[in-house]
């Protein structure tokens, strides 16, 4: 006999928000932080397509390149951001949000 578990929402008229980040850092500990979650991107980003390479050698990477280059770029900009921000006195307020919806 299969169980059903039913949420205790319905999820498809709910969007669920996880803040993982909300604080004020010094510039060093922001860049940890931020590094911290785009090297998670591109990791699942890259374990995502050996999945997939493992069940069809002949794909492609370029929509696995694309998003890597976006992401370490954007790293590449938050880095140049972070030592300006260290040089000038600056701390940095990070609100991290993650939302997450139900689609089909």
């Amino acid at each position: 006999m299969k169980t059903t578990i039913m949420p205790p929402v319905d999820p498809t008229k709910h969007t669920e928000e996880i803040h993982f980040v909300d604080n004020t850092l010094a510039p060093r500990e922001a860049t940890d932080a931020l590094r911290t979650v785009l090297d998670g991107s591109v990791n699942f980003y890259k374990r995502q397509y050996l999945t997939r390479w493992e069940q069809d050698h002949t794909i492609g990477t370029e929509a696995l390149d694309a998003r890597v280059n976006a992401l370490s770029d954007k790293l590449d900009q938050l880095k140049s951001m972070m030592a300006w921000a260290e040089a000038e006195g600056y701390k940095v307020s990070l609100d991290g949000v993650l939302k997450v919806n139900f689609v089909k």
